[in-house]
C-alpha cells in the first residue's frame, strides 16, 4: 500500500470539462464500494463458512480493485492509506459503464 495525500474533495478531477451539468442531481447520496474479487459458491459452502475459513477469490494479487456506484463498475484502482483510512487511487476510469 502507498501513502496518499488527502484532498479538500473526496474525489479529485484533473479536468472537469467532459462532465456534464450535473446540478440538479449533484447532492443525490450513492454508495461506492471497491471490489476486492468474487468467487461463485454453491449454497452448501456457504452456508459451511465459518471464522477462519478461506474463500479463494478470482483475482490475482497485483491486480486493480474494481470502484463500483450503485453496484455499477465506474473504475479500478490499487489500495492507498489516507491518514489511517484505506482509499483507492483511481488507474482506470471505464469508458463503457456496463462491463
Amino acid at each position: 500500500m502507498s501513502e496518499a495525500t488527502p484532498t479538500d474533495h473526496p474525489v479529485a478531477h484533473e479536468s472537469e470539462e467532459h462532465i456534464p451539468d450535473l446540478s440538479l442531481v449533484r447532492d443525490v447520496k450513492v454508495i461506492a464500494s471497491v471490489e476486492v474479487g468474487r468467487r461463485q459458491l454453491t449454497l452448501a459452502d456457504a452456508l459451511n463458512i465459518a471464522p477462519g475459513a478461506i474463500i479463494q477469490l478470482n483475482r490475482e494479487i497485483d491486480s486493480p480493485l474494481d470502484l463500483r456506484i450503485n453496484g455499477q463498475l465506474v473504475a479500478r484502482g490499487e489500495v492507498v492509506v489516507v491518514d489511517n483510512d484505506f482509499g483507492l487511487r483511481i488507474v482506470e476510469v471505464i469508458d463503457d459503464p456496463q462491463v
